[in-house]
């Protein structure tokens, strides 16, 4: 594997963008997944790599987090400025944990967020909740 192809392939985990909020999925082992907004922002070494490779971006992100036991559920660049930003899931917040330092410890990140997100409907449930304990109180 050429270098450029070995720097794309570490620098595309990562690249991915979305704004939508994304129920938690099931995995294979019908395990409940937590969603993650994942920002990022690769530094010129990733992006150099990139643009060497011409490749689908989302074709070598999506293996690359399903070998950590993810699910890439959508993935986007943003326009006018290096960033991207995507929904992932995984198992726990120990994953996301490891990814992270792992992908600091590689060096092809100048930043690398993630936030995990839910639902309207387990929102809608939580601000239920939210509203009873508030009219116990009165």
């Amino acid at each position: 594997m050429s270098l450029i192809k070995k720097l794309f392939a570490i620098a595309s985990i990562a690249i991915a963008a979305t704004f939508s909020f994304t129920a938690p999925v099931m995995a294979k082992e019908e395990t409940t997944m937590k969603c993650y907004l994942m920002i990022a922002k690769p530094n010129a070494q990733a992006w150099a790599g990139v643009i060497q490779s011409g490749g689908n971006m989302e074709e070598t992100a999506r293996p690359a987090i399903e070998a950590m036991g993810g699910e890439l559920v959508s993935y986007w660049l943003a326009v006018g400025e290096p960033m991207n930003y995507g929904v992932v899931a995984f198992p726990s917040s120990l994953d996301i944990a490891k990814i992270t330092y792992m992908r600091t410890a590689q060096g092809f990140m100048d930043k690398i967020e993630f936030i995990e997100v839910m639902d309207t409907k387990t929102a809608e449930q939580v601000f239920k909740s939210v509203k009873d304990t508030m009219d116990t109180k009165k």
